[in-house]
């Protein structure tokens, strides 16, 4: 993915953005542009060495445990002891251990950061009247569900919230401007990807096994 990927070695985004995941594997179906531009970036700086690629992981994760310890103030308003031992729990729970130690696990630490970081955008912009704030969220979750696949069980969860099934009490049921963006946000999603890779299919179990 890194080392055998000439767009990576060669900082070529058009190849990166343009081109599947796995150079060599199309038949894969994955397309995951944002997690190669850093990798790209890593390589920019230093060619063939892993320990900053790994530095980055753990920066990306701690970026994320904040950004999860903000989240969780938002939905357990006045509970800040809760979101700070649950952010604790999620730093240095074994389950990230291969995301954050494997170099290519950077696709999970990245489309958690921004599906955490809509996530709470979104709680900002339910409040909002600002057309600019309530647009914020989808383009923020484009790029997670531009790191992996997963991403895009995040309307899935906002819905639940907005009907109170999860978080705090919904501010409403109605349509509006806000739930708009995320439709567009995945269609452009969906038309980088079949540009690059082509129509969606089912993946090679073979090469791919989540």
């Amino acid at each position: 993915l890194i080392i055998e990927s000439r767009a990576v070695t060669q900082f070529d985004l058009r190849g990166i953005w343009a081109g599947p995941y796995w150079p060599d594997l199309p038949e894969a179906g994955l397309y995951r542009p944002v997690v190669s531009t850093t990798y790209a970036s890593n390589w920019a700086f230093a060619p063939g060495r892993p320990a900053p690629f790994i530095a980055t992981n753990v920066l990306l994760h701690a970026a994320t445990t904040l950004m999860a310890f903000w989240l969780l103030l938002k939905l357990f308003p006045g509970r800040s002891g809760l979101a700070a031992a649950a952010a604790g729990i999620f730093a240095v729970h074994p389950i990230h251990v291969e995301a954050v130690v494997g170099i290519v696990g950077r696709a999970e630490i990245l489309a958690a950061l921004f599906t955490i970081a809509a996530y709470g955008l979104w709680l900002d912009a339910e409040k909002s009247n600002s057309p600019l704030r309530r647009i914020l969220p989808a383009p923020v979750w484009l790029l997670g569900l531009l790191s992996k696949e997963s991403a895009i069980v995040l309307p899935v969860v906002l819905i639940a919230h907005r009907l109170g099934l999860a978080g705090a009490s919904a501010t409403g049921k109605r349509l509006r401007l806000t739930d708009i963006s995320w439709a567009v946000a995945l269609g452009i999603g969906i038309l980088l990807r079949v540009a690059a890779i082509g129509p969606p299919r089912s993946p090679d179990a073979t090469f791919v096994d989540n």
